[in-house]
């Protein structure tokens, strides 16, 4: 099974290696905004049950919307 995945893994390997560097070139931003990410936790939590209740509406919104097309 792991030797009918290595070629596909092998093609895969260079876009990993893109996106790792990619990722190294951003964690320096990354790591900058951290701190503002963890102020805007507390205010995320405190949203996400308001969201969650939203959620449903925004479903059938979306589907009436998609009716009239």
């Amino acid at each position: 099974m792991i030797e009918q995945k290595a070629p596909i893994i092998e093609q895969k390997a260079p876009v990993i290696e893109q996106k790792a560097s990619m990722i190294e070139q951003k964690s320096p931003m990354i790591e900058q905004k951290a701190p503002m990410i963890e102020q805007k936790a507390p205010m995320m939590k405190q949203k996400a049950p308001m969201m969650k209740q939203k959620a449903p509406m925004m479903k059938q919104k979306a589907k009436n919307i998609l009716d009239i097309f």
